[in-house]
């Protein structure tokens, strides 16, 4: 087994933005604000920009969904989703949610971004069009939500 040695950490933080329609426990009601990459892909907010404003997670996370897509959340509303560490332990990305509200729109709000269906976001992830393992992070939280 190759020996690891960590030189130095990265520090992400991605906040699953969603909203539902009418039903909680309907995967179906659910709608997701994804940002378009430089790439061309779409993906969750987040990023690493946060860590040189705060040192506080949850203070991280409203800087990078503020810079992303313009939304501005209120950090004691997050909710804590998952937490990935890289091999190695050279990246730890920490995965939050977040509920919009029933009202928000893209538009009539500024909001950067596009809102998407699940069923949307999985045509997306077979043609290629979504940014790291996004979609299994959103069915996850999906999962998460059910129980």
């Amino acid at each position: 087994m190759k020996k690891c040695r960590v030189d130095w950490l990265s520090l992400v933080v991605c906040v699953v933005l969603y909203k539902f329609k009418e039903r909680l426990e309907d995967p179906h009601d659910y709608e997701f604000l994804l940002v378009k990459r430089d790439d061309g892909k779409w993906a969750i907010p987040g990023g690493v920009g946060g860590s040189e404003v705060t040192n506080n997670i949850f203070d991280f996370a409203k800087v990078e969904v503020m810079y992303d897509t313009d939304f501005q959340l209120l950090p004691q509303n997050l909710e804590e989703l998952k937490t990935v560490v890289s091999k190695c332990g050279k990246k730890i990305t920490i995965f939050l949610s977040y509920n919009i509200g029933k009202y928000t729109t893209i538009y009539e709000d500024g909001l950067s971004g596009e809102l998407f269906s699940l069923e949307r976001i999985l045509q997306m992830n077979d043609n290629g069009q979504i940014a790291f393992n996004n979609t299994e992070i959103i069915k996850e939280f999906i999962l998460c939500r059910k129980q």
